[in-house]
This record gives C-alpha cells, structure tokens and sequence, in this order.
C-alpha cells in the first residue's frame, strides 16, 4: 500500500527520499545529492506533480538507478 499524502513529510520543493540511513531527505537540493551520489542507500523518492515539473532531472536519475518514483498530493 502506497500513500496517497505524506501530508508535512512534503516541503521544500515536493521531493522526498526514502531509505537514507534511515532519515528522510527533503528537498530538490538533497534528493538530487542522494539519488546522484548514493543510490544504493534510497529505497524511494515521492514527489508532488509540480516538482516532478520542475524536477526532471532528478526523476531521471532516479530512473536510471531503478529507485521507484511514487507520485503524491501535495
């Protein structure tokens, strides 16, 4: 089962990491540092539709490294 809203857990941006030791990483900033640097240590990434927008690239990493992507409300 998947969360429709992570409600808080979502600001700075609309992107959030799963899986990083084991905090959460928030923020365009941090998720793209995670998902670039370390994508062995994330088990998923949530975004919103608008930072998923603005965010592609990010996105695109994650794709790369077969990070699952859960789209979310804001």
């Amino acid at each position: 089962v998947r969360p429709v809203s992570v409600g808080g857990l979502i600001h700075l941006g609309g992107l959030q990491v799963e899986g990083v030791a084991p905090e959460l990483v928030e923020g365009p900033q941090g998720v793209r540092e995670a998902v670039r640097h370390r994508p062995d240590l994330v088990r998923e990434v949530y975004v919103t539709d608008a930072a998923a927008e603005r965010y592609r690239d990010v996105l695109d990493d994650a794709d790369d490294a077969r990070i699952p992507v859960i789209a979310v409300d804001d």
